[in-house]
């Protein structure tokens, strides 16, 4: 009989699943082509001489024209930022407590059935022999985590560990922190940013800018002069 899970741990499971994180990249990648085509910040008077009535409405109802700054398209960018907060929530955990385990107790039969195993028979004492071993896995891994030697009347085996690259794993959550990094970004320029457009001439200084697709105007926070033009 299979566990069901609860309700927030279904709910992060859905928001933490690849299969929404594609929905969401490619909703936003398709998204972004239409504001790369179509024209933004556009008036709906334009917009029925160019693409005729039907189709401006259409446009506008969607809010195609003004895209970046429409409300289905912050949700898309604000449930993608949920996407990679809840992947990092979920699999954080599991990834510390993989960098924090222990090695697993040795065994010749586990290690023979690697693909990478091999056995190599050394004349060499015990001693020169474990020598080598750890100088040549030093210099190809990096430090000796481990190094046990048992004797067994002058004889025995050597048993040397060495590993690399584990907290590699950990370079996951750095791609999510630029990419949200970068959403962020882009719902601060969604809400806050706008486009327009200031004449000026020469000598002139204005702090008023006309917006696009509005009769608007808004004042900036700083004087623009033009010296020479």
């Amino acid at each position: 009989m299979s566990k069901e899970k609860s309700a927030p741990g279904a709910a992060l499971g859905w928001l933490s699943s690849l299969k929404l994180t594609l929905v969401l990249f490619f909703a936003l990648a398709a998204a972004s082509v239409v504001g790369t085509l179509l024209p933004q910040e556009i008036s709906l008077p334009e917009l029925r001489e160019h693409f005729g009535p039907a189709t401006a409405s259409l446009i506008n109802f969607l809010a195609l024209n003004n895209l970046y700054h429409s409300m289905w398209f912050r949700i898309l960018l604000l449930l993608l930022c949920t996407n990679l907060v809840a992947c990092t929530i979920e699999r954080l955990p599991k990834t510390i407590r993989l960098i924090r385990r222990s090695q697993d107790p040795f065994d010749s039969q586990k290690l023979s059935r690697f693909g990478m195993s091999s056995s190599i028979a050394a004349a060499l004492p015990l001693e020169q022999t474990q020598s080598v071993v750890e100088s040549a896995v030093c210099e190809t891994f990096g430090r000796m985590c481990r190094i046990e030697s048992a004797r067994v009347g002058g004889l025995g085996p050597l048993c040397a560990v060495s590993e690399t690259g584990r907290w590699s794993t950990l370079m996951v959550y750095a791609v999510h922190l630029s990419v949200l990094i970068v959403l962020v970004g882009a719902m601060a320029g969604s809400f806050l940013g706008f486009k327009g457009a200031m004449n000026l001439t020469e000598g002139e200084t204005s702090d008023k800018v006309m917006l696009a697709g509005a009769e608007s105007v808004t004042e900036l926070p700083f004087e623009v002069r033009c010296d020479k033009f």
